[in-house]
This record gives structure tokens, sequence and C-alpha cells, in this order.
């Protein structure tokens, strides 16, 4: 192929008018043209040296492009030859079925072609055509390659999709629905973009196509900042950011309904305004972790990365930078950047699991003594009589009470009982083991859930209990306070068909503990009876 030349024309004039004008070659230098309201015209001479017919491919893009014309004369020829494609001609009748508007040229053996190309929008957009020509076997080898590229993207990005919406119906998060729409907007904005959608799935809609890309920015960008809004949580933390966010929501709102309403040229600007809002997203995050959101770590690298993406494939069309990929830099940065926002919503989930479980160990856990509360026992009560039920191992159950607790408040005041309830506690938490389970059951109770080989070793436990407790009395506020407690025993049999209920279980102890409290305090009585009767219903003792 000889030196490439072009010139801008009026969108009326024709070919005598054109190949009567000045044209300049084409250099790295000028090789991105860009124009609005003017057609660009590219002229340049095929040579083929064989003594075989070259098929020629010459392709163009965007895929938007509204009107291609190639003007042909071989050598021997003294007409024109004219054929064209459009965006605006449903896509089964083009000739060569490929997602960008593409025309194919046969030069005879030994001979040479004259060729005029003509690229243009309908519409008042901005042009910046790429021209691309080919013999016909290496455009075929370019398309395997480049469906291979594309098959990649929309490939991780519909299994990104579909593993979002499974956590979203699922996990019931409001979080994973907008960012499956996010995603799922991401993926149908390049594919119109792409051409795609266009050579896919509607072929037949030719508005879509041409004129309703900006749609798709603006659902991307509404989708964006959706989704933003709830990961940063900015109602609650930034709430001038939610508002900007909000209004811009509004006129991409706007924007879409002005569209539908036929107007053209404001949506074009108001959709590229609203998508670089985006680029503010990494200031709200920044915002957002300075007011006590964590987690948005990986979720500002996800749009700084697709920042970059923005800024370099504008700044190469406008500095005219040759840079690897060219055209697909943002769309290769909307990948990079699904996959890290991905690992933010992992990130995010692992946080909210750990507030969740925070937020159960809490509800189990008392505040003064940081034992567990009686709901933690009852959940170990049935756990471990499963556990020990075939080895049928006995379990015990200590039920304590510190004795004359509201003297001991009367004397030296709610503070110093405090001290007192929190002694006994660090007091359980040395003496007991590992499998035992201790907790604060109430007020001045505790209880202790353990297993021990026979009654004997469960009195010898509690024994030494009651006796480390005894003789360590609290000092507060350099104040001695001396104190018991007495403990009543009650066994579990874990053999026991009739499976006696918690409730039963702490009926008996309790009677245990009123024996001990009747015989004068400071004491440890087992039940009477080594197994729990599920038919007991004596009251519970009610002392100090």
């Amino acid at each position: 192929m000889g030196a490439v030349e072009y010139t801008l024309a009026d969108g009326h004039a024709d070919l005598a008018t054109v190949a009567e004008m000045a044209f300049t070659p084409l250099s790295e230098s000028n090789g991105q043209i860009r124009t609005r309201s003017k057609a660009v015209w590219f002229r340049f001479n095929l040579e083929n040296t064989s003594p075989s017919a070259v098929k020629w491919v010459v392709a163009a893009s965007p895929p938007q492009l509204d009107e291609v014309t190639l003007f042909t004369r071989n050598q021997d020829e003294s007409d024109w030859h004219r054929q064209s494609v459009s965006d605006r001609q449903p896509f089964n009748e083009r000739d060569i079925r490929y997602r960008k508007p593409a025309i194919s040229h046969t030069t005879p053996g030994v001979s040479s072609t004259t060729a005029y190309l003509r690229v243009a929008y309908s519409e008042n957009d901005s042009l910046i055509p790429q021209v691309t020509l080919w013999e016909e076997k290496g455009f075929y080898n370019h398309i395997q390659r480049e469906y291979l590229w594309l098959g990649a993207y929309y490939g991780l990005m519909a299994t990104l999709t579909l593993i979002t919406v499974l956590f979203a119906v699922t996990l019931k998060d409001r979080s994973f629905l907008y960012y499956g729409l996010f995603l799922f907007s991401t993926t149908l904005m390049w594919a119109v973009q792409n051409g795609l959608v266009y050579q896919y799935l509607l072929p037949e809609s030719l508005f879509l196509h041409n004129e309703g890309y900006h749609i798709f920015f603006l659902l991307f960008a509404l989708s964006a900042l959706q989704f933003s809004k709830v990961f940063l949580r900015t109602r609650e933390v930034l709430p001038r950011i939610h508002l900007f966010f909000t209004i811009a929501q509004a006129l991409a709102l706007g924007g879409l309904a002005i569209r539908f309403a036929g107007i053209y040229r404001p949506v074009t600007d108001l959709s590229l305004f609203v998508v670089a809002i985006l680029l503010l997203l990494p200031v709200a995050t920044w915002q957002a972790y300075r007011k006590g959101v964590d987690h948005v770590l990986w979720y500002a690298i996800g749009w700084i990365v697709y920042g970059l993406g923005m800024v370099t494939n504008i700044g190469g069309r406008l500095l005219f930078w040759s840079l690897p990929l060219e055209g697909y830099i943002l769309q290769l940065a909307s990948l990079v950047q699904a996959m890290v926002l991905t690992i933010a919503m992992g990130e995010r989930l692992l946080y909210l699991n750990r507030d969740r479980l925070k937020a159960i160990e809490e509800a189990q856990k008392d505040p003064l003594t940081g034992l567990g509360n009686r709901r933690v026992l009852h959940e170990a009560y049935d756990n471990l009589r499963d556990h020990f039920r075939h080895a049928e191992a006995p379990l015990f159950l200590l039920l304590i009470d510190l004795d004359h607790f509201k003297s001991i408040n009367d004397r030296f005041g709610h503070n110093a009982g405090d001290a007192v309830i929190r002694d006994m506690a660090d007091l359980l938490r040395r003496l007991s083991r590992r499998e035992d389970v201790c907790v604060r059951f109430g007020g001045e109770e505790f209880a202790v859930l353990l297993q021990a080989n026979t009654l004997a070793e469960a009195e010898q436990i509690a024994e030494r209990i009651r006796r480390e407790f005894e003789h360590r009395p609290t000092v507060y506020e350099k104040q001695q306070i001396d104190h018991t407690l007495s403990i009543g025993i009650a066994r579990v049999a874990t053999s026991n068909p009739k499976r006696p209920t918690f409730e039963n279980l702490i009926a008996v102890a309790d009677e245990a503990l009123y024996a001990a409290k009747s015989a004068g305090r400071n004491r440890a009585v087992a039940a009477e009876s080594d197994e729990i009767n599920p038919f007991n219903d004596r009251q519970p003792a009610t002392d100090s």
C-alpha cells in the first residue's frame, strides 16, 4: 500500500469534488484525526505485485460509524466502484459479518487500485476515526484474536456478575444487589460500545446501536453511584457527598428521559459529565475512610485503576500517544476494576461477618466479668450432653451463689460489690479447665458446667472453688472485704433416655444450693439424687 492521505470535507461533498481537494499525508504526528460535522476522506493506492489477485479488507472504527463508503478503481478501469456500509441498516445486510464497518475489494494480479474511503457521522458528533487495511487472511486471523480477548472479557464479567447475584439472593444484602447491577450495566455498556449487541443480541435495533450508547453510559453511572453510596455508607458518614451523588443520579435520570424523548446532543455531553464524576470516587473513599469506614482499600484501588484507564485513554487521544492495546485500555481497566471490586466486596463480607460474630459474642458475654451468660450455658449444656452421651461420661453443674452479697453492697457500696463479682470471675477462670464452661448466671450467681468421672471429683472441684474464694478476700480502696459462697451440685446423666431439659437441670442444682444455704452457707452440697428428675417441681430458693 502506498502513502495514505486525508482531507476533511462537508458532508454533502461527492467524490469528484473531494478528488480536486488538497490532501494531507497521514503521519505519526497527525495519526489521529479529530473533527465534528465534517466527513473524513482517505486516499491510498493498493499495489499487488503478485500474479494472483489479492483480496483486501478495510475496517473502520468505532463500530457506531454511521457512514463508511469505499470508492475503488483498478488500474485498467475508468469507472469508480462504490461500496458502503452503515450501522443505520440491519446488521444482517452487511456483506462482511463483523462488528465494525468493513468492506472488501479485490485487486487483480500485477495491478493496482486507487481508493477513496469516506467515514462520517450523520449527527454532529465528535469523530475520531481509525481505519485498518488487511489482506483477507490477516483480517480473519485478527478477528479470531480479537474475539478471543472479547470472549475472555465477557466470560469473566458474566462470571463475576453471576457470583454477585448469587450472594445477593443468598445473603439478602442490597450492596451485592447494587454491585451486581453495576457489573451488569458495565458489561452491557461495553457490549454496545464493542458492537456486540448490534451483531448478536439486537441486530435490528438501529436506535440502541447508533444513539443508545449514551443510555448505557448513564445507566453505568447510575449503578456505580448507587453502589458507591451503599458501600461507602455516604448517607451516614458523608451526607454532603451523598447529596452530590444523588444530584448526579437525578441528572442521569433526566438525561435518560431527554434521550427517550428524542433529544440527542445535550445527552452526549451530560453522559460524559456524569461518567467523569466517577473520577471523584477515590476522593470520596478517602473521606469515608477518615470517617471510620474500613474495608475500603480494595474499593479505592478499583476506582483508581479505572480512573487511570480513563485518563490514559483520553490522554492518548489528545496527545496522539501510540499505546499497546489501543482502543481497549479503558475496557481492560474496567475488567481489572471489576475483579478488584469483587475482592473489595469479599473483604466487606468478611468484615460484616466479623462484626456479626462480635455482636453475637457481645450478646453472650457478661459486660462486667467477661464471662459468658445464661445463653452460653444453655447452648453448652445441649452440646456437651450430646458429645458425652455415647461415652456415658457424667456432666455436673455447679450453681454458685455469693453469701450475703446484699450486705456487701450495703456496707461497701455497689462499686465494691462489682469488684467482688470480678474477683469471683477471675477465680473461676484460674481454677477451671479449658473444656469447662464458666458463666455469670445473673446477679451474684455463677455457674460451672464440667465433666468429671465421679461425683466425688466434682465435689472436690467445688470445694476448691469455695475454699479459694473464702481465703482470698477482695481489697477495694484499701478495704478488705471478706466473703464466702455456697454451691449446689447437680449431676447430668448423659445416658438418661428422658433427656431432661436445661430448666430441669437448673431446678435440681438450685435445690442443692438451697440445701447449702439452709445448712449455714459457705459449703457445697450435691443434689440428693444423682439423676435429674424431669418432674421435679420444687420452686428455686432465693436466698443470698
